[in-house]
C-alpha cells in the first residue's frame, strides 16, 4: 500500500481507511506488520517497557505476540492455551503475566460463577511466563468471569480484576501466589482496570452496582451503588469506594493510568474522563470532546506530562497537560482501538480487528498542542 501524505495519514482498521475528521489533527501512527498467525484476530491487551525495545500483545484464541525492537516487529509466541486473553502485563524483560477466559480444555469452573448465555462453565486463565514469554505456564482461575486486568507490582502476589460481562456487571477481588493459593473478597461489582499507584495506593475502576442480593449485604461496597472506582491504602488488601464518579455520560468506567507524581485518569463509556489528585480516593471530571466510549489510557514513560487514551470508532485523544484538557487525533471510522501502552519513546495501540499501530511519542505530544 503507497504511503499516504502526512496531512492525509490514516489509521487503517480493517478495509477502511482512519481519515482525520475536521478539526482533528492528522494521526502520526503507523500500521506495523504482523506473522501471519496473527492474520485477523482480535487483539485485547499490549504491555510495553521503559526500555523502548520489550513489548508484547495478547489476544483471542491465547495468542501472544512479542517485539524487541519498540514494535515496529512482532514475532508469535506459543502460549498453549485457546482462551481470550485480555491483559498483559511484564514487570522486566523476562517476568510477564497474562489473563482471559473461554480456554475450551480448561477444567469446570467452580467456586463463583455465572450462568449467562455465552459464558462456558470454564475455568478462566492465568498464564505466568519467565523467559520474556517464549514459554507460558498455565494456571486455572477459579471462576468462568471475564478477566480484564492483573496487577503484577507486588508479584508473586497477584490481584486480578473480574467480570461477568456486560450483561452481568459482577465480581469479586481475586489474589493468589504466583498462581496459587486462592481467596476472593466481594466488591459486588465488575472490575476492567487495576493499577498500583505505589506499594499501598492502588486503584480499581470498573461498573456501579446491578445485581442484587439476598439477604442484602451492609457493606459500603454494596450500599454504595453508583461507585465506579475503588481505592486501596494497603496494597489491594482491603477496598474503600470512591467519591465523583456517581455521575458521569456512561455506565462504566474501563481504563486507568497512574504515574508517579501526576494524577490518575480514568476513562470509560459516553466519552467519560475522570482525574484523581489523591490516588483515587475522590475524582472530577474533565472535558473529552467525545461520546464515544474509551477503553483504554497510558501516560508516556519519563517525566513528560503526555497521555493517550483510545476506544470504539477508533477514537484517539491526546493530553499534554496531565489530563486536564484533551485533543482528538483523528475519527470517524469504524472499528475499536481495544488497548494501548507507552514503549520507550513510542506509543503501541490495538485493535479488535487485529491491527497494531505505532506513533512516537513526540508526534503525540505535539498533536496534543
Amino acid at each position: 500500500m503507497p504511503r499516504l501524505p502526512l496531512l492525509v495519514s490514516a489509521l487503517l482498521l480493517g478495509a477502511g481507511c482512519f481519515n482525520a475528521s475536521a478539526g482533528d489533527v492528522p494521526i502520526p501512527w503507523k500500521e506495523a506488520p504482523l506473522p501471519a498467525p496473527a492474520a485477523g484476530k482480535a487483539l485485547y491487551g499490549v504491555c510495553g517497557l521503559p526500555d523502548g525495545k520489550h513489548g508484547w500483545i495478547v489476544g483471542a484464541e491465547g495468542l501472544c505476540l512479542s517485539t524487541s525492537d519498540g514494535g515496529q516487529t512482532w514475532e508469535k509466541r506459543e502460549t498453549g492455551s485457546g482462551a481470550t486473553l485480555l491483559d498483559v502485563r511484564f514487570n522486566d524483560a523476562t517476568h510477564g503475566w497474562a489473563v482471559g477466559n473461554g480456554d475450551p480444555n480448561a477444567p469446570q469452573a467452580r467456586g463463583h460463577v455465572v450462568m449467562m448465555p455465552g459464558m462456558a462453565m470454564k475455568s478462566s486463565t492465568l498464564l505466568i511466563t519467565e523467559d520474556g514469554g517464549k514459554t507460558w505456564q498455565a494456571h486455572w482461575v477459579p471462576t468462568n468471569f471475564e478477566l480484564w486486568a492483573v496487577e503484577t507490582s507486588a508479584a508473586p502476589a497477584l490481584q486480578i480484576c473480574p467480570s461477568g460481562g456486560d450483561q452481568h456487571l459482577d465480581g469479586d477481588n481475586l489474589r493468589c501466589n504466583g498462581g496459587k493459593g486462592w481467596s476472593s473478597d466481594r466488591i459486588f461489582r465488575a472490575l476492567f482496570d487495576l493499577r498500583a499507584q505505589d506499594a499501598e495506593h492502588w486503584i480499581a475502576v470498573g461498573s456501579p452496582v446491578s445485581v442484587g442480593f439476598m439477604p442484602t449485604p451492609t457493606s459500603e461496597l454494596y450500599t454504595t451503588k453508583k461507585c465506579r472506582a475503588l481505592f486501596s491504602k494497603d496494597g489491594g488488601k482491603s477496598w474503600s469506594v470512591s467519591k465523583g464518579t456517581e455521575v458521569m455520560k456512561g455506565r462504566c468506567l474501563r481504563g486507568l493510568a497512574v504515574k508517579k507524581g501526576a494524577p490518575a485518569i480514568a476513562v470509560g463509556d459516553g466519552g467519560t474522563i475522570l482525574l484523581s489528585e489523591d490516588a483515587g480516593e475522590a475524582w472530577k471530571a474533565v472535558e473529552s470532546g467525545t461520546a464515544e466510549g474509551l477503553k483504554r489510557v497510558a501516560y508516556a514513560h519519563g517525566e513528560g506530562k503526555l497521555a493517550v487514551g483510545v476506544g470504539s470508532k477508533g477514537v484517539v485523544l491526546v493530553s499534554g497537560d496531565a489530563g486536564q484538557t484533551w485533543k482528538a487525533v483523528g475519527g470517524g471510522a469504524a472499528g475499536a482501538l481495544t488497548h494501548l501502552s507507552a514503549c520507550g519513546d513510542c506509543f503501541v495501540a490495538v485493535s479488535k480487528e487485529g491491527k497494531v499501530f505505532r506513533a512516537k511519542a513526540a508526534d503525540l505530544a505535539a498533536a496534543a498542542k
